[in-house]
């Protein structure tokens, strides 16, 4: 018999001369499974592969717990830094208490919860900025409870990713020991490592300019003294009196460019404050209704924990990779235009 058909039956008749020698090669397979899930070396052994990938699985399971713990601490009406202090106790995983602690200890010296969350390295640069927002817009308690979420389905991913590889690892390894009967079928090699499944991660935006911010003029007033010299790596360029909202009469108006030295991450600020804060929700609301594009956040700003204005960021409906924020801060109105992802990071790291 020629073909694959012969292959196979020549492959069996192989096998039929090694039975002995394939069933303990089976029966050592099976013991290796034995030892791996009924003793607790072997379950050790399990639990630090179920735990590889990127944070762990144990380190995803130690954050959902934080993030719940923490959500339910704050709707409870507890602040923060009393939240953090119960959470304290509550987790296992080791590099997590550790972490918890470092951050207990930032609160204790005067830094800010955000700040300490994230100096703290408690979770990924995406939460990090969900918890700026939220702390921000005193809907904190609701960004932990979605933080919690993604955390539960990331470990949930993590321990079926690993189920799904153990039935085709069974079989592979099979095959490859019975390759062993036939001399010279199979070349032996070196034990491989498990699969690591890797993410790539977009690089978090500098938090200094590589380019030096353009002065102010002398007679600058003290709204346009208020604007920072530089937002994260966004420096100002440039900084004049302008009209735009002329309509509206506010008292003064500027627009104003903070660059990263790439133009097309520029981003276009106009300022304008007006006599009461009534006035400026007015020319405010008249901005945020005239965005038809897709919504990319939204919600109130607070001083202090008092509120003091709203904001919403959209895509620019006329080309979605640009977008538009627009927010009140009690009697001025900004608005922030550009590329999406330079838009984004400067409105909710710009300090007013």
């Amino acid at each position: 018999m020629e073909g694959p058909a012969g292959a196979v039956l020549a492959a069996g008749e192989a096998m039929g001369n090694y039975s002995l020698l394939f069933a303990v090669l089976f029966a050592a397979v099976l013991l290796l499974f034995l030892w791996m899930f009924g003793t607790d070396r072997g379950k050790n052994l399990s639990l630090s592969w179920f735990q590889r990938g990127k944070g762990g699985l144990n380190r995803q399971i130690s954050r959902y717990r934080l993030a719940s713990g923490l959500a339910m601490c704050l709707r409870s009406g507890l602040d923060p830094e009393r939240s953090m202090e119960l959470m304290e106790g509550l987790i296992r995983d080791e590099q997590t208490s550790r972490q918890i602690g470092l951050c207990m200890e930032k609160i204790r010296q005067g830094v800010f919860f955000e700040e300490a969350v994230i100096e703290a390295g408690l979770f990924e640069k995406t939460h990090n900025r969900m918890i700026r927002v939220g702390q921000r817009t005193g809907s904190l308690d609701r960004v932990m409870e979605q933080i919690g979420q993604q955390c539960r389905e990331q470990a949930s991913d993590q321990i079926w990713h690993r189920i799904s590889m153990i039935e085709p690892t069974v079989v592979i390894i099979l095959a490859v020991l019975s390759a062993f009967v036939w001399p010279g079928w199979a070349i032996r090699h070196d034990d491989g490592q498990a699969d690591t499944q890797t993410q790539q991660t977009a690089p978090e935006r500098p938090k200094t300019p590589s380019i030096d911010a353009v002065a102010l003029p002398e007679d600058a007033t003290e709204l346009l003294k208020a604007m920072p010299d530089s937002v994260l790596n966004f420096a100002r360029t440039a900084a004049a009196a302008s009209t735009s909202w002329g309509s509206s009469t506010p008292l003064e108006e500027y627009t104003m460019t903070y660059s990263t030295g790439q133009t097309a991450e520029d981003v276009t600020l106009i300022a304008a404050q007006w006599s009461t804060a009534d006035a400026a929700k007015t020319q405010y609301d008249a901005l945020a209704g005239a965005l038809t594009g897709e919504e990319l956040g939204s919600g109130e700003v607070k001083v202090s924990g008092e509120t003091k204005g709203n904001y919403v960021a959209k895509l620019d409906a006329a080309d979605d990779t640009k977008a538009v924020a627009v927010w009140q801060n009690d009697t001025v109105v900004f608005q922030a235009t550009g590329a999406k992802d330079s838009v984004v990071d400067f409105y909710m790291e710009f300090p007013l």
